[in-house]
């Protein structure tokens, strides 16, 4: 693959994130009702994170990285990956207190 492939992808997801989510019209930001597996993470972090029920953008932002790290599956990779990816997007994971 080729740089040009990377950002066509790139492009393409930005525009999927741009798009309106119909799924909860009262939903404030509709990122929050995307799949994990539509999201842009890598196959292995969006099988880890379905693994363990979190199907949702919004219901991943619920957990800390430190509640992540004790998810079967997830290791300090994916929760960087994830930090990442949220970055992008303008939204965080729960603080820890």
């Amino acid at each position: 693959r080729g740089l040009g492939d990377v950002y066509k992808r790139q492009v393409m997801e930005d525009e999927y994130f741009s798009v309106r989510c119909r799924r909860n019209p009262t939903e404030t930001n509709p990122l929050l009702n995307t799949s994990v597996l539509k999201a842009g993470f890598s196959f292995r972090t969006s099988t880890a994170l379905k693994s363990n029920d979190i199907d949702t953008i919004g219901i991943l932002k619920q957990y800390s990285e430190k509640e992540l790290l004790n998810c079967t599956g997830i290791g300090i990779a994916c929760v960087q990956e994830i930090k990442m990816r949220f970055h992008k997007l303008g939204i965080s994971l729960k603080q820890e207190l």
